[in-house]
């Protein structure tokens, strides 16, 4: 049998299958499946499964906007919670047509749909929200975080800077931080770090990036990062120090020290004494 700890453990870093589970998993906090991550990431840099490597950085820059706002909301943008946090009298969220919010029509439209909960309405929803439009949110929720535009690298990446309750709301020494979080967030989304995945060639071997290319890159956006917003994000220059540089993005974008967990050794763990009874009990 699975030990209790070890499937509660499990169990809270899956996300709600319905949209009115009690459980809310990652959406109530995002801490354990990163700390997850993490880890995750370790063991495939160690292999170095390059490709596998890249996929999770991709993943850690399409949450990071939801890890910016946890501190923040006390959530990481459930809807049910987070239509309340958007809601208002002074609210532009999900006003369509409205040049005032800094979100493009589709995010509006989208914005529109969270405020009005149509996620909610059937378990079908739920599951085309959380697979097709979750990541969005954050992403919109940057948005509204940055303070004018800012220049990612070669890009330009969207701000707003109306006077929306969505901001306002929040203390100034709230919103400070937040600003600092979501432009690193934003920093990560236009980084040529996260462009790797687009450019390796998924399902063949060639021109995958190897470790040493991607620690290059990771160097370049620890540089604008340290440069720009003042983040320290490098343990070491050395390629075996990704798995910690990378717990460094994190504990910054989440605003408190986040490190690997230790799920996948002690389910190990547990599936080796088990072996390691079996054969005593055989041999006996």
């Amino acid at each position: 049998a699975v030990p209790s700890d070890l499937a509660s453990r499990v169990g809270g870093l899956q996300f709600p299958r319905r949209p009115d589970s009690i459980d809310r998993g990652p959406l109530a906090d995002f801490g354990p499946l990163v700390s997850l991550m993490l880890e995750v990431f370790a063991i495939r840099w160690r292999r170095r499964e390059s490709l596998h490597v890249l996929a999770l950085i991709h993943l850690i820059g399409e949450y990071a906007g939801h890890m910016a706002w946890e501190p923040v909301l006390g959530h990481s943008l459930d809807p049910p919670m987070l239509a309340d946090d958007v809601s208002g009298r002074a609210s532009l969220w999900g006003q369509v047509g409205d040049d005032r919010c800094g979100h493009r029509r589709s995010q509006q439209h989208l914005a529109s749909e969270v405020s009005e909960l149509e996620m909610m309405r059937s378990e079908a929803r739920w599951v085309e929200f959380l697979h097709e439009e979750y990541s969005r949110v954050g992403e919109m929720m940057t948005v509204c975080a940055l303070r004018g535009s800012m220049r990612a690298f070669d890009r330009r990446v969207r701000g707003c800077s109306a006077h929306c309750s969505v901001w306002v709301r929040h203390s100034e020494a709230d919103r400070d931080a937040l600003e600092r979080r979501a432009r690193l967030a934003a920093l990560l989304g236009a980084s040529p770090l996260i462009q790797m995945r687009h450019s390796a060639p998924v399902g063949h071997f060639f021109g995958v990036p190897d470790l040493e290319e991607i620690a290059q890159e990771w160097g370049r956006f620890a540089h604008e990062a340290r440069k720009r917003l003042g983040h320290d994000l490098s343990v070491g220059g050395g390629v075996d120090d990704m798995p910690q540089n990378l717990c460094l993005l994190i504990s910054a974008l989440r605003g408190e020290p986040t490190q690997q967990s230790s799920l996948v050794a002690d389910v190990v763990s547990h599936l080796r004494s088990i072996l390691n009874t079996s054969t005593r009990t055989v041999e006996t």
